[in-house]
């Protein structure tokens, strides 16, 4: 079912990030109910990821057709990246404690999206950097289901 207004359906978000870092290696895996929801052609996944105080901290990933996505995370601190294999992508990184510059640098993009019924996976491999300092290499694999 291909929903095309701001109405969607129900999805399955399992989801594991790998970060590298020059000092250690870090791996966190969770699975979340979410709603897909197709505006024109884009489509958007939306889900709360569970942070480890408790909290709920909603997340939006936008899957354009250019093969670019967005990843925005909107809580006490708002981030916004955006992934695109052929250009380099500078954000601003919203703490409580100010504005940051980060950088993404994207080196995979794979998405594979089946509309009957509607379920697909998203890999993201990238490297990022906060105030120009490399921070480390990002893998984001997610795999959603209706």
């Amino acid at each position: 079912m291909v929903v095309r207004q701001s109405t969607g359906v129900p999805i399955k978000i399992n989801l594991t990030t790998t970060i590298k870092q020059p000092e250690q290696s870090e791996k966190f895996t969770f699975s979340e109910n979410g709603q897909a929801v197709y505006i024109g052609d884009t489509l958007y996944l939306r889900y709360q990821e569970s942070a480890e105080n408790g909290t709920k901290v909603p997340v939006t990933m936008k899957i354009k057709t250019d093969n670019t996505i967005q990843l925005r995370r909107h809580g006490q601190a708002d981030l916004r990246l955006l992934f695109d294999v052929n250009n380099k992508g500078l954000s601003k990184y919203r703490t409580p404690a100010g504005l940051l510059d980060i950088m993404v640098s994207t080196k995979r993009l794979i998405s594979k999206i089946e509309q009957k019924p509607l379920n697909g996976q998203v890999i993201i491999d990238y490297d990022l950097a906060v105030g120009g300092q490399y921070v480390g290499n990002y893998n984001i694999q997610l795999q959603f289901a209706n």
